[in-house]
């Protein structure tokens, strides 16, 4: 998963009725306790005014004019649906208003002063080999992206109203109760717009009294306009992904399981001393090959550290897992850490483990400067600050004492190009990118 971006919405409908169906009755247990618990955490994110929403429009030369004004339509309704459903809730409502603007093209975001801005693809690449990405939101650039290919319209609207719900700062509604959350994705009332998977009937799914609750937790009642600090902030420590989690590694990031010969992988983490409670055990969430999701309860060490081994067998399933850390109700990673099981029959993932982290905004970024959209000096600084944050890694390279232009050679536009639309592989990519760090385009310090 990107850098600073919120796990995306996932769409099991092509296969939940299999999956989640013989999931419920494999795992259900008629001993199992009648106790579980819900997990709702807070983003590292709030909006401290009222926030305008810059709504792109397709850029698909496929798409008819009336599709495309169809998905800015509809981006409109999910930012008023919320709007209009805290407005009505709360009290001072002109502090809970939201502004949706519209926009021709990106290159407009920043004459608008956009807080957010909401952009469309037609498919959303992703390292999980079933199920499809329906959306993703990216907090670290206020970005929100939703698929339109292949989707129903009740579907946009969920995906949409949940996007835009993270950027609010709500984070996934899950259970550590396997069953529970899978009764949740068929009931006629699931409990929350937050709930990680599409719902079977998407036409069910709304904004709740829980998310609103939720949202209160985050805002106070003073809104996006008010004084930010929460009553129950006043007697705790502000959690962060920068001050909370100190390290989460897992060991060995790929493991191979073969008839009779299991796997065994230990996750490992550890929390900063001065916000650990007592008592207070650490969640982690694991999106699976399969795209459901899994809650585990951890208990920390007095040094606040915690570490657990996972095994896996033949029957396991094969292919990319997420993991993402909840503690004290807040997710403190913003950037998840991924595993890979496999057997002799399971083909390896193509992206390389160590570029695996590159955020889903440079893609788009190179897709936008491939079109003309952005100039060449805002696609350098992005790879550049990714260079220097050693999201890639260009290693033994150094940069020639001179050069005679900072022109971009053509090339590396097209392989930008090509590399957005899923022509080319990362390792491709990430050849041109050595080269401008040879020539000097890129400064790295």
């Amino acid at each position: 998963m990107e850098n600073g971006t919120i796990p995306k919405y996932w769409d099991l409908k092509k296969t939940a009725c299999v999956v989640i169906l013989l999931s419920v009755m494999v795992l259900f247990n008629p001993v199992q306790s009648l106790a579980y618990e819900v997990l709702y955490p807070v983003l590292d994110y709030k909006h401290t005014k009222i926030p305008n929403y810059c709504i792109v429009k397709p850029s698909d030369d496929d798409l008819k004019k009336g599709q495309k004004e169809w998905m800015v339509q509809m981006a409109h309704n999910a930012v008023a649906e919320w709007s209009n459903t805290m407005r009505e809730s709360f009290t001072h409502p002109h502090k809970w208003q939201m502004i949706g603007t519209s926009l021709d093209n990106i290159k407009s975001a920043q004459l608008q002063k956009c807080d957010w801005t909401i952009s469309f693809e037609r498919e959303i690449s992703s390292f999980f080999p079933i199920g499809v990405v329906m959306g993703y939101a990216d907090i670290a650039n206020q970005e929100i992206v939703i698929r339109y290919y292949g989707v129903d319209p009740d579907e946009f609207h969920d995906v949409l109203l949940h996007e835009i719900g993270h950027s609010l700062g709500l984070g996934h509604f899950t259970t550590d109760d396997y069953p529970v959350m899978a009764k949740w994705l068929v009931s006629e009332s699931p409990p929350s717009i937050m709930i990680p998977n599409i719902h079977v009937n998407p036409g069910l799914t709304y904004i709740t009294q829980v998310d609103l609750d939720k949202l209160k937790e985050i805002y106070g009642n003073g809104g996006f306009v008010g004084e930010h600090t929460k009553e129950s902030e006043k007697s705790q420590l502000n959690l962060t992904s920068i001050d909370a989690l100190e390290s989460l590694t897992v060991s060995p990031e790929r493991i191979i399981v073969k008839k009779y010969e299991p796997g065994m992988l230990t996750i490992s983490g550890k929390l900063k001393y001065d916000i650990i409670l007592s008592g207070v055990p650490v969640n982690l969430v694991t999106v699976k090959p399969d795209l459901t999701t899994e809650v585990t309860i951890h208990y920390l060490t007095s040094a606040g550290e915690f570490q657990f081994p996972i095994m896996f067998d033949t029957d396991s399933q094969k292919g990319m897992y997420s993991i993402e850390v909840v503690y004290r109700n807040r997710t403190v990673n913003h950037q998840p850490v991924n595993y890979w099981v496999g057997d002799e029959f399971t083909t390896k993932p193509v992206i390389p483990v160590e570029i695996y982290d590159i955020p889903m905004w440079l893609k788009n970024n190179a897709k936008w400067w491939h079109e003309g959209l952005i100039n060449d000096r805002s696609f350098v600084n992005g790879v550049q600050y990714l260079v220097e944050q050693e999201i890639i890694s260009v290693p033994n390279l150094h940069a020639k004492t001179a050069h005679t232009s900072d022109k971009i050679p053509s090339w590396i536009k097209t392989n930008a190009g090509w590399w957005a639309s899923g022509k080319i592989s990362d390792d491709e990519f990430i050849e041109g990118i050595k080269f401008l760090v040879q020539d000097g385009i890129i400064r790295v310090r």
